[in-house]
């Protein structure tokens, strides 16, 4: 054998043997990438079931919190109107009695108190809004996440053809046989 026969030989399988495991190692990659995009995308599906659950309990909670608020507004009208009533109508020399000192005193509290709730609830209907926003912002996240995931890699389709390197031997331009390294051009049908 032709010295120069043996080195394209060689030069040619250890060519054919890097473009098999380059075509193999993509292969794995893919499978891979598939396996962890599947287990992903279902606790993703299962995560966004659970946040709609929890939006819908929110809706809920927010629609009953805005109706006792109406009737609170309501009620605190009223009750203004009362307070501001029996302190008109209590006599002048009666307005330093111990006992009329005491129930404007515990009035004055309890109207502190009901301002001080009225706060907290604006308070918190402040950060539900704020959550809102801070979960809408995750479900944008969330759909630009989805997306990556749906432009993964994926095997090769059967029509893109594989390319190799590998020797040959056939005959050349010139009627004799002839050996050399050669690019190969391939397609992978499953059958």
């Amino acid at each position: 054998m032709k010295p120069d026969l043996v080195r394209y030989l060689i030069i040619g399988g250890i060519l054919a043997l890097v473009a098999l495991a380059a075509n193999r190692c993509y292969d794995i990659n893919a499978d891979e990438w598939e396996r962890r995009v599947l287990v992903i995308q279902k606790q993703v599906e299962f995560q966004k079931d659970l946040a709609k659950t929890a939006e819908q309990r929110a809706d809920k909670a927010e629609a009953e919190a805005a109706a006792l608020a109406s009737e609170a507004q309501t009620q605190e009208i009223i009750i203004r109107e009362r307070i501001d009533s029996v302190f008109v109508q209590t006599p002048v020399e009666l307005r330093d009695h111990p006992a009329i000192v005491k129930r404007d005193e515990i009035i004055a509290e309890l109207i502190v108190e009901s301002s001080t709730w009225k706060s907290a609830y604006e308070a918190q209907l402040v950060a539900s809004v704020n959550l809102r926003v801070a979960n809408s912002e995750l479900h944008t996240a969330l759909d630009s996440t989805l997306a990556v995931l749906e432009d993964r890699p994926t095997k090769k389709p059967w029509w893109i053809p594989s390319l190799g390197f590998g020797p040959f031997v056939g005959v050349c331009t010139e009627p004799k046989p002839c050996a050399g390294v050669g690019v190969t051009v391939s397609w992978s049908l499953k059958v």
